[in-house]
């Protein structure tokens, strides 16, 4: 899974130096919850923290940075002029 639902993130730790990068992954990773649903719990918990991100929520990030690599290719794929009926 992307992220430990039992984790713990907290607003109180040492700031980030450079918070823009912390929000320009986190910007690019909700966007890609459009596609990939298994992610919506991990970015949500991590855009609570989008204006005083710690080391701690980098580390959160990069964690589902690897967790996409590692399930690269399993998402969900549309494309122009196909039908979106849903077939289970």
């Amino acid at each position: 899974i992307p992220m430990d639902p039992k984790a713990q993130l907290y607003d109180h730790d040492a700031k980030l130096r450079d918070s823009r990068q912390y929000r320009q992954l986190v910007e690019k990773l909700l966007y890609l919850t459009i596609s990939r649903a298994d992610i919506c719990f991990a970015v949500g918990k991590l855009s609570q923290f989008m204006e005083r991100p710690t080391r701690q929520h980098w580390d959160a990030a990069m964690m589902v940075l690897r967790y996409l690599k590692r399930v690269l290719g399993q998402g969900l794929l549309f494309t122009k002029g196909t039908s979106m009926t849903v077939v289970g």
